[in-house]
């Protein structure tokens, strides 16, 4: 499990470098 959340960390990272949430 600790694979998966780790897995899923590095995607959040990726996809919020990718997309910032609120940039003006």
């Amino acid at each position: 499990m600790s694979q998966d959340i780790k897995v899923w960390t590095c995607t959040a990272c990726q996809l919020t470098v990718d997309i910032p949430p609120e940039y003006p």
